[in-house]
């Protein structure tokens, strides 16, 4: 963290890609580093960017972190974590955006590994994504 955070103040990118075409936020996602997604986002890293497979932060976060995803009402949607959860949820209140899917067509939400669906008082606006 020191060293990101001494390379961030020297001006050096949040927004630089790797051959794979993640950001370290992409990275910081899949092994649900809160505290570098905070710093990373702080220092403007793309919240929706995607990687070559079309994935997002939030696809990675999802993917790796065991998330848990299900319907609250009209115009929201909730979420609720085990492992790197707690990353999910944080992009997901920084905007990050729930209905972009990957180049297969997998929405964030279709990467979670289990099927039980646990519900937090957590609301992104704009509603839960269409599963199709």
């Amino acid at each position: 963290m020191e060293v990101a955070r001494r390379l961030l103040s020297q001006k050096a990118s949040a927004r630089v890609k790797d051959k794979r075409g993640q950001l370290a936020l992409h990275r910081a996602a899949a092994i649900g580093s809160v505290p570098m997604v905070t710093l990373l986002l702080d220092n403007k890293s793309p919240l929706n960017a995607t990687d070559i497979s079309g994935y997002t932060a939030l696809h990675h976060g999802d993917y790796l972190g065991r998330v848990h995803w299900g319907d609250m009402c009209i115009d929201s949607s909730a979420a609720i974590s085990e492992g790197h959860g707690d990353t999910a949820l944080l992009l997901l209140r920084a905007g990050a955006e729930s209905d972009k899917r990957d180049i297969d067509g997998h929405l964030a939400i279709d990467l979670a590994p289990d099927t039980k669906v646990w519900l937090v008082d957590i609301f992104v606006v704009g509603g839960a994504p269409d599963k199709q």
